[in-house]
């Protein structure tokens, strides 16, 4: 088994007589864990406890209506623990809440090494989806796509049919909202009240109607090149009578294909690309450890993938910065006025950029996040998409004989590699 990635446990200690809103509170407690996309909760029920109050609760044959002490046991990255525990301790009022960092291993189902060539969308989708009507307003649509850890949401009829979907993207071009979400997670609660305007309109309204949604039944590959050749992030998947039945992303392909051991891998996919050189994008935003922390602002402002490597005189790869590692990793001085300027950039707005920014003589080497997972230009793009996954991150540096920066291979690139088409040399990752 393998650690899959540092995270931290949240114990939160209650009674079976707590409420919430007319129902037991850990109920309550599981159903926002598993609605914001929480990895994991489990609750366990205890034979005897005191609390603040030093009242012993405790079960014995005498006493089988005894009001027992619950633990509510919640597993999750550090990021979404941060978002979610005010909500949380809301709920849980005077209970005790614990947070600890731990170490999760997960060890690759037993099937994987054995995948059978004839595997079908039904076989990697999810199953739980997170849907919404057309009348849903779109402040419940912004709370689901922010916090409920996905990034589209089906719009489905009475029959569960698909009528339309809202994705990110959407609700940023349409909806008029003034900053992308992947923003909106560095952001606090008041930081993205001030930032984005209340909107009264709905779903309908917004949506894209021609859905292209996959077959249950659909094979494998034919959805690895379906996803390539639209450039699709996720599909809805329907059944034969068209009800949704759940979603399936390109992040599920690759969780697939990761675990594939090679011999099994060519009998799934047959495309013609052997090397990471072949499919990854070319072009690279970089900066030097150096760099004034105001110009790396500028130019994460001014990059669609909001993402440069930070590389020395030799293009040896230091670190890499997004927008959210800048927000995150900002003073109290800094993040101000280091938020408004992001704003002022993604709305293109006049003037931006005539403000001066208060970052305290702070250089790039100061935000970035290092050590960096890099892969050799020569390695397979299977080789790619099981290191992606292992280190849980979307993007790879690509390196050459001389560790030097060439390239950057990202999901969408490693998914072209099992397409059926060979893809053109240096188009997006």
């Amino acid at each position: 088994m393998e650690p899959i990635v540092e995270m931290q446990q949240v114990q939160i200690f209650t009674l079976e007589s707590a409420q919430w809103h007319g129902e037991p509170l850990y109920l309550a407690l599981l159903q926002l864990l598993r609605r914001q996309g929480a990895a994991g909760a489990t609750v366990v029920r205890g034979l005897a406890g005191f609390g603040a109050h030093h009242h012993l609760h405790r079960a014995t044959l005498v006493e089988l209506g005894a009001d027992l002490p619950l633990i509510v046991i919640w597993v999750d990255r550090a990021e979404r623990v941060a978002r979610l525990l005010p909500q949380v301790q809301a709920m849980v009022g005077d209970g005790l809440i614990t947070v600890a960092p731990v170490t999760a291993y997960q060890p690759a189902p037993p099937m994987l090494a054995e995948l059978p060539a004839d595997l079908r969308v039904r076989d990697v989708m999810t199953r739980e989806v997170v849907t919404a009507r057309p009348d849903t307003p779109l402040s419940e649509l912004a709370d689901l796509l922010l916090q409920g850890g996905v990034r589209s949401v089906p719009i489905v009829d009475d029959g569960r049919r698909v009528v339309g979907i809202v994705t990110d993207g959407d609700l940023l071009r349409r909806g008029q909202m003034a900053l992308p979400l992947s923003i909106r997670e560095a952001l606090t609660d008041a930081e993205v009240a001030a930032a984005v305007p209340p909107s009264a309109g709905r779903a309908a309204e917004i949506m894209t109607r021609e859905v292209v949604c996959a077959r249950d039944d659909l094979p494998l590959p034919a959805l690895v090149e379906l996803l390539a050749r639209h450039g699709f992030k996720r599909l809805p998947v329907v059944d034969r009578d068209g009800r949704l039945v759940g979603i399936v992303s390109r992040a599920d392909v690759l969780q697939t294909v990761a675990h594939v051991a090679p011999v099994v891998a060519p009998r799934l996919f047959t495309g013609r690309a052997q090397r990471v050189a072949e499919v990854m994008q070319r072009e690279v935003a970089t900066v030097r450890p150096d760099t004034s922390l105001v110009a790396v602002v500028e130019a994460l402002a001014q990059i669609e993938q909001r993402r440069v490597v930070v590389v020395d005189e030799q293009r040896h790869v230091l670190g890499i910065i997004t927008d959210g590692d800048v927000i995150r990793r900002a003073t109290a001085e800094e993040r101000p006025g280091i938020v408004q300027r992001m704003l002022e950039r993604l709305r293109g707005q006049a003037g931006a950029g005539q403000r001066q920014l208060v970052v305290s003589g702070r250089r790039a080497a100061d935000v970035m996040t290092a050590p960096v997972i890099t892969i050799h230009a020569d390695a397979t793009p299977h080789e790619a998409i099981r290191l992606m996954w292992r280190h849980r991150v979307k993007r790879l540096p690509v390196v050459d004989q001389q560790g030097r920066l060439v390239g950057l291979i990202g999901r969408a690139g490693a998914l072209r590699a099992l397409a059926q088409d060979q893809p053109s040399v240096g188009a997006p990752a």
